[in-house]
């Protein structure tokens, strides 16, 4: 599995914008071959946020990154966001409840 870490910049104002449009994007997400989930991350105080994307594979990864890449910059440019890095992960380990 491979993630996908982007890092946005905005105004604390602004997060409910940044999060309804990337909730928008949930139907296109869906339809990219690997695409295994994503997570949205805030932090309502500073305005900062971070999407973490999950693909099947490196190969799904490095597929989706175009349409992945319109996908982030309509919902960021929708919402007064920057967005300040993209970079693609191994997931090395997961960890949770079992």
């Amino acid at each position: 599995m491979h993630a996908r870490v982007s890092t946005y910049t905005g105004t604390s104002e602004k997060v409910a914008q940044l999060v309804e449009q990337l909730d928008q994007a949930r139907p296109a997400l869906n339809q990219l071959d690997g695409f295994q989930g994503a997570y949205v991350l805030v932090d309502r105080g500073s305005g900062n946020a971070m999407t973490i994307t999950l693909w099947s594979s490196e190969q799904t990864a490095q597929a989706s990154a175009e349409s992945a890449k319109r996908l982030r910059s309509t919902a960021a440019e929708a919402s007064g966001y920057t967005i300040q890095s993209v970079a693609t992960y191994e997931v090395g380990l997961q960890l949770g409840k079992e």
